[in-house]
């Protein structure tokens, strides 16, 4: 059951990497978040597919190698990563429309 489940997620992140790599500006007008992070930056998007493309690499050799720690490993990252760059950007995002309100008037 575990290497069906991580060669699951494998053929997705890889999958994601493909489109990402392939229709860039797609993806960027199409995922939901994407856009509010700021203008297309080609090369930034382009860093995103291959980080997913080896994440997938690294979930498939795991269940082809039994290595569970590699699969772990690389989603326990993932796991962290995000949640913490979301909170993150709500906090900024909070802080400058605290000070744009005080810039012009409306605290």
């Amino acid at each position: 059951m575990t290497r069906i489940i991580l060669i699951g997620l494998g053929v997705l992140s890889t999958g994601t990497a493909v489109y990402i790599w392939a229709a860039t500006q797609h993806w960027y007008d199409n995922v939901p978040g994407v856009a509010a992070t700021g203008p297309l930056n080609l090369h930034f998007a382009k860093d995103v597919a291959l980080a997913y493309l080896a994440s997938g690499g690294a979930l498939i050799w795991a269940a082809v190698k039994s290595e569970r720690s590699v699969g772990f490993s690389v989603r326990c990252g993932s796991i962290v990563a995000y949640p913490s760059t979301w909170l993150r950007r709500q906090i900024c995002s909070a802080f400058a429309a605290r000070r744009r309100r005080k810039m012009f008037g409306a605290e």
